[in-house]
């Protein structure tokens, strides 16, 4: 997986991600990046998925728990560009009931 972080002055971290979210290692991976996240200064997070192929349940899971959690700190977390295999599965479970995304990249 590779990872390009790009801060804003609007108090925004963009995360491009590269690769796929769907092996053993991606969830460690994830784990860390979202652990940093966390622990960050920027109140918005933006996620680009445009390049990731495929993403699995642990990781969907990550993304879900660390949503509600920076949610609680007032914090905010956006997807935004979706690749088209990851795009039909965030309809198939209606992400957009958990996570705001969208299918085009910033």
């Amino acid at each position: 997986m590779i990872i390009k972080k790009t801060t804003s002055g609007d108090n925004t971290i963009l995360v491009e991600i590269e690769g796929s979210l769907s092996g053993d290692e991606s969830v460690h991976e994830l784990e860390n990046l979202l652990a940093e996240l966390e622990k960050s200064a920027q109140r918005h997070i933006t996620l680009n998925f445009l390049k990731v192929p495929a993403i699995n349940s642990a990781n969907l899971g990550k993304l879900f728990l660390f949503f509600n959690k920076i949610r609680t700190e007032g914090r905010t977390l956006r997807i935004k560009g979706c690749s088209d295999t990851l795009y039909k599965t965030f309809q198939l479970i209606e992400m957009e009931n958990h996570i705001p995304y969208e299918r085009e990249a910033p």
